[in-house]
């Protein structure tokens, strides 16, 4: 059972990978630090190599990954975002 569970994980950690490349690959800032590429996100938060998640500011609707060897660091879906509903 364990196995089948980690495949899966494998499985939709790839499928989203492609999803995201196949969207597209974002503009934001890359910054080199002694730890590697940081990017920064379009609310201005600062994420570390390895990181993904939902973006902020203008792009919150939007699913990241923060990645050395993406061409620029960070690669985006490229939904359109509506504005926040506060």
């Amino acid at each position: 059972m364990l196995a089948i569970s980690r495949n899966i994980l494998i499985l939709f950690s790839a499928g989203l990978m492609l999803l995201v490349l196949a969207c597209g690959v974002s503009t934001e800032d890359v910054k080199e630090t002694p730890n590697g590429k940081n990017c920064t996100l379009s609310g201005g938060e600062v994420v570390e190599a390895g990181w993904s998640g939902k973006d902020t500011g203008s792009n919150f609707c939007n699913i990241c990954t923060c990645r050395e060897d993406f061409p620029s660091g960070l690669a985006c879906t490229e939904m359109s975002c509506n504005a926040k509903v506060e």
